[in-house]
């Protein structure tokens, strides 16, 4: 086995992570972009502009979509066959530092962290209504003192 390197961002990379298939891995980065590699032969077929630094990311089980979380203002969902944004959601405080965004099981909702005035923030979507409502302000948030445990 021999190591692979990948080229493709030009600031330090956040995260990585596979598809559920293993065919595709996908990389943000600080340079505000999401790479899409094949993983047969390392080719990076398609590239996600976010247009800030982007902390974490995550693709639904099918590949069709990737969620972007920017640094300072929110989310993306983009199409991962053509390439579209589609969302581009800004969560309702300033100010804010996104830490995750991920999918849940079954891809039917999603979460984002977030920090506020040292206070931390889940947020929960569903995610045909965040596909449709562009302004989509979410279904529950609950927060918490920052870095604490939120019960």
């Amino acid at each position: 086995m021999q190591p692979v390197y990948l080229t493709g961002h030009s600031r330090p990379v956040r995260k990585v992570m596979f598809n559920s298939d293993g065919d595709l891995l996908f990389t943000c980065s600080d340079d505000g972009t999401v790479c899409m590699y094949n993983t047969y032969d390392c080719a990076r077929v398609g590239v996600f502009n976010v247009k800030e630094a982007i902390k974490s990311m995550d693709v639904t089980k099918d590949s069709k979509y990737v969620l972007a979380a920017g640094v300072t203002f929110g989310f993306c969902i983009f199409n991962t066959l053509n390439g579209e944004e589609l969302v581009r959601t800004s969560l309702p405080t300033k100010n804010i530092q996104t830490k995750h965004i991920e999918f849940a099981l079954g891809d039917q909702k999603f979460l984002i962290v977030f920090d506020h005035m040292k206070r931390s923030y889940i947020k929960v979507y569903d995610f045909k209504q965040a596909l449709i409502n562009k302004d989509n302000k979410g279904e529950n948030e609950i927060a918490g003192p920052q870095d604490h445990i939120i019960t």
